[in-house]
């Protein structure tokens, strides 16, 4: 707590000087101090605020009001926060608030509280994190086989793609990209993934024969990444199979409509499973994604990653209808089209007993892993391919206020 007598001639200057907008409050709760900044922030004058109610700046009559931002303003304790606010034109801004109680002779006589705007913080947080979940969402569902890797080779990420080429060459997971490629071929490979943590750039067309499928061949094209001046080197690795294709009558080596992880339909299904739905029938389309499943990647690594998709991919394939069907959408993503569904309430209960059995703590690594999944719901009838596509959008939609609702709820 502040112990003061009077404002001295130097806290005045403070006040006047500082960046922040300060705010002087007494017992009850008339402004009292008001800074050079908190007139630019606020966009009221210290004449038309000083001796007026705080509750000017902190309206608890707006709709939208928190009452307890403005009890914390008014308070005796010393506390910081975040809240909606705003300017004398009355749009809103984000203000970040620190709150200190003034006392006088063991007395509380009021707070300061000082402000910023903390708008453009969020804002960047927010384009971040939009641009990180684009990148994931793109990487986790592009065709091509893509791996992130350390630059010995030792795969941190990598999409369904990579591990659908990977299991070709071996079932059982393979920690390194050079663990796919016959030993004689590796160096020029590692050191080209070397050479990245001194010349950063792209390498084209490295092509070597995989272990274990005699005459097949993987091209390599490396990109370095930069995580930022504290991170090590990083590589982007496009591993495709340039191996002349096998005659028609020959069996394939990997069914193209299955995930490989979970055993539901991949999205490049989804257009034949719409068509052997038949044209003019009910159709609700749930929208499921796990929450702050990146969190449980980066933390705990690929492998339990992958473990949670498996886990969580078997509890939607017990939970759902006989009729319906499950695509894997994006790495942590899912569908499930539900035809002849077309009561939202319905649809709803379907997804709340998704999340039910979703949200079953998930043991890794002899620990325990609680998922939540926000999920999202649109209902349709079958049509054309503009129709499926507009129904998926619609679903995503839902999820997305799913999500900005708290996460771990459904939304239709």
């Amino acid at each position: 707590m502040i112990q003061v007598t009077q404002a001295t001639e130097p806290l005045d200057r403070v006040l006047r000087a500082s960046s922040l907008a300060i705010v002087g409050v007494d017992r009850e709760e008339l402004v009292t101090q008001w800074s050079g900044a908190a007139e630019v922030l606020f966009g009221w004058s210290a004449d038309e605020v000083i001796g007026r109610p705080v509750s000017r700046l902190w309206p608890a009559h707006r709709e939208d009001a928190d009452l307890a931002d403005y009890e914390r303003i008014v308070g005796d304790d010393i506390t910081e926060f975040r809240a909606w606010q705003y300017h004398r034109d009355g749009s809103p801004f984000l203000a970040e608030v620190y709150v200190t109680p003034i006392v006088e002779g063991g007395e509380w006589q009021g707070t300061i509280a000082l402000v910023r705007d903390a708008g453009t913080e969020h804002d960047l947080v927010r384009r971040v994190g939009n641009a990180e979940r684009r990148f994931e969402s793109a990487f986790a569902a592009t065709s091509l086989p893509l791996a992130i890797c350390a630059l010995d080779s030792t795969v941190l990420e990598a999409n369904d793609a990579y591990r659908a080429l990977a299991s070709q060459a071996d079932p059982e997971p393979r920690g390194r990209i050079l663990d796919l490629i016959e030993p004689e071929h590796r160096p020029p490979i590692a050191a080209a993934l070397s050479s990245l943590a001194t010349r950063p750039g792209r390498i084209e067309a490295l092509e070597a024969p995989v272990t274990g499928l005699g005459g097949a061949t993987l091209r390599l094209s490396v990109t370095s990444i930069d995580d930022g001046p504290d991170a090590p080197p990083l590589a982007l690795v496009q591993v495709t199979d340039v191996t002349d294709p096998v005659p028609a009558s020959a069996e394939p080596a990997v069914q193209v409509a299955v995930d490989p992880l979970t055993g539901a339909h991949n999205r490049a299904q989804l257009q034949p499973i719409l068509d052997a739905l038949g044209s003019g029938s009910d159709l609700s389309v749930l929208f499921v994604d796990l929450d702050r499943f990146t969190e449980v990647n980066r933390s705990r690594g690929h492998a339990a990653g992958d473990l949670l998709i498996e886990t969580i991919g078997a509890r939607i394939d017990a939970a759902v209808r006989d009729t319906d069907t499950i695509v894997r959408y994006t790495g942590d993503q899912f569908l499930v089209l539900c035809p002849g569904l077309a009561d939202p309430d319905a649809a709803t209960r379907l997804g709340d007993r998704l999340r039910a059995s979703i949200a079953a703590p998930v043991e890794i690594d002899g620990g325990h892993v609680e998922a939540t999944a926000s999920i999202g719901i649109a209902t349709t009838r079958i049509g054309d391919s503009s129709n499926l596509e507009s129904v998926i959008s619609q679903a995503e939609h839902a999820m997305r206020r799913a999500k900005a609702a708290g996460r771990n709820t459904t939304i239709v």
